[in-house]
């Protein structure tokens, strides 16, 4: 008798079976690895977004400069003083590296946004540029054109500032002497420059952050020129 030759049906079904199951173990590892690409490809825009963020906001906050205002009253005399309006709650001020218009000059201000549904607060930044929000006076007002959220859902935001307190002579040594110190409200009206520092402190949920700001462009040898306004005893 001639031997047939083929397949049994319980070996196709075994056979399809271990297929079967190849094909959902690899499609599950395919699934598992694509996950943690997609997750870490996430966490690395997130980061790089975040950094971005961060260069730009200390480009601008490191390039504040003493942009020359007056008041109705100060005009008489030819009095003139730095714009920066600061205290623990926002800072405003001028810088020559804007964050929304390369290449131009442009007036900042970082202020806190509660949000009153869910008892946070945000850090938000805006800007517009000098070339359309000129600045004579004190208290003129500025019609911010570009922001963004920098952190929400925060629990504490404060900002304070580490610059000149005062300008006094001292009768031992026969000059100005420049005192500075940190402090929680800061005008360029009073202390006649920019601070040497701009620090802000967040606090959320995963613990509390602080950001320091070294002014580079702030100029000391203008200490000495408003100086003149300061007489001995």
């Amino acid at each position: 008798m001639q031997k047939e030759n083929g397949f049994t049906l319980i070996e196709v079904l075994i056979s399809t079976t271990i297929i079967g199951l190849v094909v959902y173990l690899a499609f599950l590892a395919q699934s598992f690895f694509l996950n943690i690409w997609y997750s870490n490809k996430l966490l690395t825009y997130v980061a790089m977004e975040e950094y971005r963020v961060n260069s730009l906001l200390r480009s601008a906050i490191e390039s504040v400069t003493e942009y020359s205002i007056t008041d109705p009253e100060s005009e008489k005399t030819g009095a003139h003083y730095p714009f920066f309006n600061a205290n623990s709650t926002s800072v405003e001020f001028v810088t020559l590296s804007s964050v929304f218009f390369k290449g131009s000059a442009a007036a900042g201000r970082f202020f806190i946004k509660k949000n009153s549904e869910e008892k946070t607060l945000a850090l938000i930044y805006e800007e517009a540029p000098l070339n359309a929000a000129y600045i004579q006076y004190q208290g003129d007002k500025i019609a911010y054109s570009r922001s963004m959220t920098i952190a929400d859902k925060l629990s504490k935001v404060t900002f304070r500032y580490y610059g000149t307190w005062e300008i006094v002579w001292d009768d031992e040594l026969e000059y100005y002497k420049t005192i500075k110190r940190w402090q929680n409200v800061y005008q360029g009206k009073d202390r006649k420059t920019t601070p040497d520092i701009i620090e802000i402190s967040i606090a959320n949920k995963n613990g509390d952050q602080t950001l320091s700001f070294p002014v580079k462009s702030h100029n000391p040898y203008k200490d000495a020129f408003f100086s003149n306004e300061v007489q001995p005893n």
